[in-house]
């Protein structure tokens, strides 16, 4: 019912809007690669069947699908596509920066819900016990040694005692675990920031939005008193990224308040609740 929603809310409250079909088709396409993302999350880690194979080949598939596209370049796509500002050009810097931009907080995701203190991020990680194919399993994978190996098969998605062992072979590594991770915090952080630079302004893509995004902060030095940046609260998040964007380029073109903004604030939020539905069902 949520997911039907997404395609009927458009028709109530922007039909007859000039980017109606745009819009449309936005949240049509976000709706399926969220969709691919999930399915490949339960092929490559099913319950009760505990193989590593496809980890490794999928892993930047799945955070791509599953959560780049629909929680990053949904929301800032959509701000100048409902201001009729988006060229093809707009969107494709705005998706060679979000899609980045989500992968990196996938990957700080995984990392914190096994190395990090759950006084500070404020939940326990069942990456391990649900059997996911997160980024730190596939960094194990190609490190471990042979004894690791077959500790990590016989105990890797499954919980309490065998929860522990991985949980403590991740503890041996975590000194090259943190290493390739900050390593690669820096080189991506560092291409972000090069990308926001090097984005046109007269496209309707500005540098301050998104240099000024909340998500900005993921940036993280000290796993033990330093949180993640966890986009947990569906919808409200998206929702006021997309507004507070359209704001702010209507405050810079000297755009006037025009007669959707009431419908804006009623059919956006109805848009990011519909969407949980394919968000979080998997």
């Amino acid at each position: 019912m949520l997911e039907a929603g997404i395609y009927l809310i458009p028709k109530q409250c922007f039909r007859s809007h000039p980017a109606y079909i745009d819009i449309f088709e936005l949240f049509h396409e976000r709706t399926w690669q969220t969709d691919l993302g999930h399915l490949c999350d339960r092929i490559t880690a099913p319950e009760d069947i505990f193989n590593f194979d496809n980890f490794p080949i999928k892993y930047m598939f799945l955070v791509t699908y599953k959560t780049a596209h629909c929680s990053f370049y949904l929301p800032v796509a959509l701000a100048p596509m409902y201001l009729q500002l988006a060229t093809e050009e707009t969107l494709k810097q705005a998706h060679d920066i979000l899609i980045p931009l989500g992968q990196y907080f996938q990957i700080q995701v995984d990392y914190f819900d096994n190395l990090g203190n759950p006084s500070v991020i404020g939940k326990i990680g069942n990456d391990i016990q649900d059997n996911k194919c997160s980024w730190l399993v596939n960094q194990v994978i190609q490190r471990c040694t042979l004894e690791q190996r077959q500790l990590l098969d016989a105990s890797y998605g499954r919980k309490g005692a065998a929860e522990a062992k991985v949980k403590a072979l991740f503890n041996e590594l975590f000194f090259q675990l943190e290493k390739v991770y900050k390593k690669y915090e820096e080189r991506v952080v560092g291409e972000l920031h090069e990308k926001i630079a090097a984005a046109h302004e007269s496209k309707g893509l500005e540098k301050k939005s998104l240099r000024g995004l909340p998500w900005q902060d993921l940036q993280a030095h000290q796993i033990e008193d330093h949180p993640p940046l966890c986009l947990e609260e569906y919808p409200s998040f998206d929702w006021i990224v997309t507004i507070w964007i359209i704001q702010r380029l209507r405050t810079k073109l000297n755009m006037s308040v025009d007669k959707w903004s009431f419908l804006s604030r009623i059919g956006l939020d109805l848009f990011f609740i519909s969407g949980t539905f394919c968000q979080k069902k998997g």
